[in-house]
């Protein structure tokens, strides 16, 4: 024994020599990540200053490097203490060993540093165009068929026109959404806001920038050098060109857009308000937007406005209809009508503002002056005058969209002003602007790009109840915001330079009932105090939120208040969560990289310490709101059998989940659900299964899948058999069924003749 101790103990001496040699490889190697780290970050800053939004695979691989370092640093400290051992002279055999172990520990620690850096190389595309989220669900219809052409080999460029307010953007950002999560098929996606006029080196200089052509390459160039160096960038890469606003013929040849055909494969696709512009661009498919029907057209003021209100007094619901008859089918008068009235209880309120849309003077319609009026809708107006605004001071609700504005030099006054709606091009709040504005309740400042702090005197609107600043720059909210005693509604959504809520800011906010964080960079760290903070709120019953790492995670499953306040929820990266513990009234979900996720549990208790759904919450109602669910990268997880629940479900995306066999399994109350004659997944339109590799099943039978429209499935060796009954395929109400030809092709069939025979023709192939 005592020999063999001295041979091992020897080996291991040997690898403890090697110890400075291995640290000194580790070192430099974190190095060199470190500045291909400070690149990439520096790709990122550069590339949100021009209103472009990193992708989640960018921002993992960042979470990633910074994870590594602080284990590096560690092993350095451990294996810094082992070496002054050996300088002292200890040699047992338990040292040895501990010596073995780090050497071991650093080698790998060597290897997953290279294995970060090489993914650096695969960071192709930095910048996703960040834009306006859909105001309402685009017609599938309308999308399908933009999506057909656009997945058409024979089809380059496709334009989309309709009149002002329409939804063009609104579907054109649903495309492009489409294509980023499936990041694969395009080498680069480009997007560009054209507008009016639209001058060649301004959509030159946006393209340069999205390709992350260094500066002096192309400042101080003419136009040609430019077009000369977007040519040389796209030439030999399979690109997608977004073009939205366009209001005149726009020479691609002359922005350097190389030329379309079938074997690049790429892509044009345009917005405008005019037919002849699609025909001046030679585009060859085009499809008209329309306004939305009536009923439609209700259903979406209705969202705006808001159940609360609607059944605030007996008389609103029939005034709200006539309102929403007046806006005349556009979604975008649609949502801002509706969302200057929400939180109106009082009749007389709907009364006048029916009345005035009713008075053919309103004016509403894009580029037309707002005079004298309680409404003042601006939409797409070149420029708005100083002058003009000023005689806006009677104004009850002001609303602006996609307007430049002139530089006020004096803050005028709105002593009337109850709501105010800006999505402009504002880069900062005129001094003193708030302080004229004693009774406005509804401020809307989302999706000014440009716009990085507010006003400090925002403290005197003492009666503001609703405050939006999604989508905005700012970086950290003023103290200030603490005077607003009746806020009710505090949205940062999207807020992706928003760091600092000074402490004690929120939980001073007495009135608060809606707070979202949703997708915003403070809630990314450490935010265990802000959700302390949210949790002493007496009247708060609605959260939305993403949260990364599972310390604040824990910190929210905790609480019972917050958790079951919960209506949207993102997690990524909980390392070491096994489970998640979710509230039956959520409304979405997604889950990333969550590598321990094995199980998910409904919590409806009461309050309480059980962990145990509550028995006299009836389980017909469990996610009886929820209507998206997105997972991705969670690797132990079984199945998600308790989506059986989540009877008005819509979308459900499962990636990238290893180990995943059923989507829905035997157990967890499937059985007593089924027999309160609830249809699993009735609600569901669209169903994405990618790269799961075990997945054999979605139901343990076939299940009727009434509302599906779109199946696709990539990836699943293991999926055999389409999980549609025979109503399914004989009703046809299935659209689309995409995935790979040998897929299709080897499905086993219970009555091969009739149902494949009828689902042939939804089949779609692909071949990425």
């Amino acid at each position: 024994m005592d020999v063999a101790a001295d041979c091992a103990a020897k080996g291991v001496d040997h690898s403890r020599d090697q110890l400075p040699q291995n640290l000194d490889s580790l070192a430099n190697a974190m190095e060199e990540l470190k500045h291909v780290y400070q690149d990439v970050k520096e790709r990122v800053k550069r590339e949100e200053q021009f209103q472009n939004k990193r992708t989640r695979e960018v921002d993992a691989w960042l979470c990633s490097v910074e994870n590594m370092e602080r284990e590096v640093n560690e092993l350095m400290v451990k294996s810094d203490i082992e070496i002054q051992k050996k300088c002292l002279g200890s040699c047992c055999l338990t040292n040895c060993r501990s010596s073995y172990k780090l050497g071991k520990m650093i080698r790998e620690k060597v290897a997953a540093v290279a294995e970060l850096q090489s993914r650096a190389d695969h960071l192709d595309e930095v910048p996703v165009p960040l834009f306006r989220p859909a105001v309402y669900e685009m017609p599938m219809d309308l999308f399908d068929r933009v999506w057909r052409w656009l997945e058409d080999e024979q089809v380059g460029t496709i334009g989309i026109y309709g009149m002002g307010g329409v939804g063009k953007t609104t579907l054109l950002a649903k495309i492009n959404n489409r294509v980023l999560k499936r990041n694969n098929e395009f080498d680069v996606v480009i997007w560009i806001t054209v507008s009016r006029p639209g001058r060649i080196e301004l959509v030159q200089q946006q393209i340069l920038n999205i390709l992350d052509v260094p500066d002096y390459k192309w400042k101080d160039r003419s136009q040609d050098e430019k077009a000369l160096e977007i040519f040389q960038v796209l030439k030999t890469r399979k690109f997608l060109l977004f073009l939205d606003d366009i209001w005149e013929r726009l020479d691609l040849m002359k922005l350097g857009i190389p030329p379309l055909n079938n074997q690049n494969k790429s892509k044009v696709v345009l917005t405008t308000r005019f037919q002849d512009v699609c025909h001046q661009m030679e585009v060859q498919k085009m499809v008209d937007v329309k306004c939305l029907g009536e009923e439609e057209a209700f259903a979406l003021f209705q969202a705006n406005v808001g159940e609360d209100t609607l059944n605030s007094h007996p008389q609103i619901p029939n005034l709200a209809r006539i309102i929403a008859q007046e806006c005349r089918g556009l979604p975008l008068a649609l949502v801002a009508i509706g969302r200057a009235l929400a939180g109106s209880t009082a009749p007389e309120e709907w009364k006048k503002a029916a009345q005035t849309l009713k008075n053919p003077s309103y004016e509403s319609q894009a580029g037309e002056r707002g005079r004298k009026k309680k409404f003042v809708v601006q939409e797409e107006v070149e420029l708005i005058e100083a002058d003009e605004v000023a005689k806006w001071k009677e104004a009850q609700r002001i609303s602006l969209w996609d307007c430049s504005v002139e530089e006020l030099k004096e803050s005028p006054s709105f002593l009337n002003l109850e709501t105010l709606m800006v999505s402009c091009k504002l880069m900062s709040c005129p001094s003193g602007l708030f302080g004229y504005m004693p009774i406005i309740r509804v401020l809307d400042l989302s999706k000014n790009f440009g716009l990085i702090e507010l006003p400090v005197e925002i403290d005197s609107l003492a009666s503001l109840q609703y405050l939006n600043l999604s989508y905005t720059q700012i970086v950290k909210l003023p103290i200030q915001l603490e005077k607003l005693s009746k806020l009710r509604c505090l949205i940062l959504d999207e807020m992706d330079l928003l760091q600092i809520i000074p402490r004690q800011l929120i939980s001073k906010l007495s009135s608060l009932q809606l707070f979202s964080i949703f997708n915003s960079m403070v809630a990314h760290g450490d935010c265990k105090a802000l959700l302390k903070e949210l949790e002493c709120l007496e009247h708060l019953n609605e959260i939305s939120i993403r949260l990364k790492r599972a310390l604040p995670t824990q910190t929210l499953f905790n609480s019972h208040k917050l958790r079951r306040n919960i209506r949207r929820l993102s997690l990524q990266d909980c390392a070491g969560m096994s489970f998640v513990l979710l509230s039956p009234h959520l409304q979405m979900l997604e889950i990333y990289s969550c590598s321990e996720l094995r199980f998910v549990k409904i919590s409806a208790e009461k309050e309480g310490p059980s962990d145990m759904v509550h028995p006299n919450f009836p389980s017909h109602q469990y996610f009886c709101k929820l209507r998206e669910v997105e997972i991705v990268f969670c690797p132990r997880l079984l199945n998600l059998t308790w989506l059986a629940h989540a009877q008005n479900l819509l979308s459900l995306v499962v990636r990238n989940c290893e180990s995943l066999e059923e989507v829905i399994g035997e157990g967890g109350g499937v059985a007593e659900i089924e027999q309160d004659l609830v249809v699993v997944f009735s609600g569901l339109k669209t169903l994405h299964l990618w790269s799961l590799p075990k997945l054999k099943s979605i139901h343990g039978r076939p299940l009727p899948f009434p509302s599906l429209r779109e199946f696709n499935v990539r990836f699943c060796p293991s999926l055999r058999k389409l999980p549609f009954d025979s109503d399914t395929w004989a009703s046809k109400n299935l659209l689309k069924i995409k995935g790979e030809e040998e897929w299709w092709d080897g499905l086993e069939w219970e009555d091969k003749n009739s149902a494949k025979l009828s689902l042939s023709p939804c089949f779609v192939p692909v071949r990425w």
